[in-house]
């Protein structure tokens, strides 16, 4: 895949707190700017699709889909580039290619909102 923007390579990718965080060099990015992230590293992989962050500098960003899910770990491979797009309102990093990343086994959940309680009117007897 091609990828136009910034290139930059991880320096390291782990599994912590619940997430796969991909660690990158410290860099400041603008609102709408986009990056080619090559992952170097091998992805750890202990049986569970987490979600993906990216960490620069002692802090995690989301990596998400362009509808707004998170990137899931199963979803990426090693030595490939995935072009990312940086939002800044909430901080955060989205794939501007869903194409490019492989199914997960992760199950979303659905939202089910409460069903409204029924209301019944009181006779004035």
């Amino acid at each position: 895949m091609i990828c136009s923007c910034k290139r930059m390579v991880s320096t390291g990718i782990a599994l912590a707190g619940g997430a796969l965080q991909i660690t990158i060099p410290s860099a400041t990015f603008i609102n709408g700017e986009c990056l080619g992230l090559y992952l170097a590293q091998s992805i750890p992989n202990d049986g569970t699709a987490v979600p993906v962050q990216i960490l620069m500098n002692g802090t995690a960003y989301p990596l998400e889909k362009p509808c707004g899910n998170y990137v899931m770990s199963d979803q990426l491979r090693t030595q490939r580039i995935y072009c990312l797009r940086c939002g800044t309102n909430p901080a955060h990093f989205t794939v501007r290619r869903a194409y490019s990343l492989c199914g997960t086994s992760f199950v979303p959940p659905q939202l089910n909102p409460d069903a409204p309680e029924a209301t019944t009117q009181s006779s004035g007897n």
